[in-house]
């Protein structure tokens, strides 16, 4: 499965090779030198995967892993290390040999992104984890209940198709009972409140007067 990946670090020679390799499989690696943007661009599009090159000084990686684990638990890190440096002690998911071949880069890439994507939906920047519940968007990291978790991720598998009120009536409380709607509203509103990052303008979860909703994805791909 083709991911979106972060690395974290100063990407020499041989790591350039590594990552045009890993891109010609499919996936899209994105570069940064240092924590602060690091952060910005996980709060944006939510990649797969965090490389972290702990070999580089001054990238503030303690840190980096510390507000990753507190802040999107989701997102597994990988670390890079030298042979000889000792087990890091901050949050990380993985170690692997900054010295390690390239298909055992690959390999490892490829296993992690596939054990994350089995239990995160992404939409855009919106991600679920349906283990936990956890919902990230712009407007930052909530915890969800059971039926708006369900409902979410309705929506996060059929993204700008709109979905009926019967239907979503039928699939989260099996009924086909809809002339009182007033249960779906309250979960649409919650959820609304959770997820989008403006009080007066939508981004995400859309009404689609008469119908139903539609969820959008958001940044469009085309960046408009």
């Amino acid at each position: 499965m083709a991911g979106q990946i972060l690395f974290v670090g100063k990407s020499v020679s041989r790591l350039e090779r590594t990552w045009a390799r890993v891109e010609a499989k499919g996936h899209r690696v994105i570069l940064v030198r240092s924590r602060k943007p690091a952060l910005e661009i996980v709060n944006a599009i939510s990649p797969h995967l965090v490389v972290v090159d702990t070999t580089v000084p001054r990238t503030g990686v303690e840190k980096l892993c510390r507000q990753l684990k507190r802040y999107r638990p989701e997102i597994p890190i990988l670390l890079l290390i030298d042979d000889e440096q000792p087990p890091p002690r901050f949050p990380h998911h993985k170690t692997l040999s900054k010295a390690a071949s390239h298909r055992r880069f690959h390999d490892v890439l490829s296993r992690m992104i596939q054990e994350q994507s089995d239990h995160v939906l992404r939409v855009g920047s919106l991600s679920l984890d349906l283990v936990t519940r956890t919902v990230h968007s712009q407007k930052g990291t909530n915890s969800l209940c059971p039926k708006e978790a369900q409902l979410l991720a309705i929506f996060m598998r059929q993204p700008g198709k709109v979905l009926g009120h019967a239907l979503l009536m039928e699939k989260i409380w099996e009924t086909d009972f809809v002339a009182d709607l007033g249960t779906l509203w309250t979960h649409i509103c919650s959820l609304r409140r959770k997820i989008e990052p403006h009080a007066n303008r939508r981004v995400y979860l859309h009404t689609v007067r008469g119908i139903g909703y539609r969820l959008d994805v958001w940044p469009p791909p085309d960046g408009t």
